[in-house]
């Protein structure tokens, strides 16, 4: 769906209006102001822990790779397009992480708080679609889902980045919940998440995996 670039260009603009109203939120908070309803985690964090969570997330990515060359999955790899190389490092990071990380948990006690960090970074790592696929017809809109065939993916490639994935959304939980984020800032998890798609578009483009369209 979001190899079409007016699809990512829709995503880009809400991105940025979704940023400029953080980034409110941010600017007051900084200065000092308490906000009832401000957006998740706009708050002012230390920059070693932001360091800290792209630190870890480059690790994870050494990782991953290095996996993907043990296991022989590398022709498994995927081939984006340009347009999806922009959504993946501008965009999903921040719509991401203000979904995820900043509603999606349940902290009313620590045990809750880590079963729902369990099971929303399930989820998050399995609607990146590596175990699953869908085929639209060619007269079909790319955003008409419902007109595709669905397929499930059972092999090690799938499971292997699935469960990359479910770690990474663990780590990138934790750098929002870490003691030393004592704010509960997003902004070590935004920055984290598009360092490490970043690397991902760097490391599929040496691989010959990026194309224009």
């Amino acid at each position: 769906m979001f190899d079409s670039p007016w699809i990512v260009l829709a995503a880009v603009v809400a991105a940025a209006f979704a940023f400029r109203l953080w980034l409110k939120d941010y600017q007051a908070q900084a200065g000092g102001e308490t906000l009832t309803a401000a957006l998740p985690g706009a708050t002012p964090v230390a920059n070693w822990v932001t360091l800290l969570a792209v630190g870890g997330v480059l690790v994870l990515l050494a990782i991953e790779t290095a996996g993907e060359y043990a296991l022989g999955v590398v022709d498994e790899q995927s081939t984006m397009t340009l347009a999806l190389c922009v959504y993946s490092v501008l965009v999903a990071p921040l719509i991401e992480e203000i979904i995820f990380r900043g509603f999606l948990y349940y902290d009313k006690t620590r045990a809750t708080l880590i079963a729902s960090i369990v099971g929303m970074s399930l989820l998050f790592a399995v609607l990146h679609g590596h175990i699953w696929s869908y085929e639209l017809p060619e007269e079909s809109a790319s955003w008409a889902l419902w007109e595709a065939a669905w397929t499930a993916d059972y092999g090690t490639k799938a499971f292997f980045s699935t469960g990359i994935l479910f770690v990474r959304s663990l780590w990138l939980y934790y750098a929002r919940f870490m003691p030393a984020n004592v704010r509960r800032s997003l902004i070590p998890c935004v920055v984290a998440h598009m360092v490490g798609n970043l690397g991902v578009v760097i490391i599929k483009a040496i691989q010959g995996k990026v194309e224009l369209m």
